[in-house]
């Protein structure tokens, strides 16, 4: 079963990647115990076909004690439960881990990666200029994608991802889309955000500054 938002696992692996490669001397013992700890479950849950639950304990032991090991299984944990875009982000964590250690399983993550390449789903989210109105944000699964995002073909795992647009004015605007299989690419146009009604109304009504009712009569 494929986590829903579990994309977030693939932008996760390069906030990982900004971490310098001195952490891994200098990681807490307690956090080291614990990613033993987690890893070791993984393991217990994986060799029970129980990979939604698997990944994320792979996952959490990574960032705790970022060892290439812990990296490479939940990569490959990952890319068995289907999420082929989280799996690909890994692996190339772990290409880029490898040769930062000069580790001889670089060759095995590069080719886990172009292995993947034709498999992962993508997502490419249009924002017309003629939409644009100022203070627009635009969220996938909770995450902020920024303007230099929009029009990009960004990888996506399978499963439901929700669209938000918000800007202050307008009604938010909120779209559900699914993507299945794999190897496929989707694109999401925005539509034009609606005025909030009171927004309408306040540029409907006339100006009454300094409007004194007993001129009414």
């Amino acid at each position: 079963m494929i986590k829903r938002h579990a994309n977030h696992w693939f932008e996760l692996a390069f906030v990982f990647a900004l971490a310098p490669t001195a952490w891994a001397q200098s990681v807490d013992p307690t956090a080291r115990s614990a990613a033993i700890v987690l890893f070791d479950n993984a393991e217990q849950l994986s060799s029970k076909g129980r990979l939604a639950e698997a990944c994320p304990k792979y996952g959490e032991s990574y960032r705790l004690d970022p060892q290439l090991g812990a990296l490479l299984h939940w990569a490959d944990c990952l890319e068995k439960n289907g999420q082929y875009a989280s799996a690909y982000g890994a692996f190339r964590e772990s290409v880029e881990l490898a040769q930062r250690r000069n580790d001889d399983r670089q060759q095995l993550a590069a080719s886990r990666v172009q292995a993947l390449e034709s498999r992962v789903n993508r997502m490419i989210v249009d924002v017309p200029s003629e939409v644009r109105v100022p203070g627009l944000k635009v969220y996938r699964d909770g995450l902020l994608l920024t303007e230099s995002s929009w029009g990009l073909a960004l990888p996506v795992d399978p499963g439901e991802h929700v669209i938000e647009a918000r800007a202050e004015g307008y009604e938010t605007y909120r779209a559900t889309l699914r993507q299945v299989g794999e190897g496929h690419q989707d694109r999401f146009v925005l539509r034009a955000l609606i005025p909030h009604p009171q927004a309408r109304l306040a540029a409907a009504s006339p100006h009454t500054e300094g409007h004194n009712p007993a001129h009414d009569n």
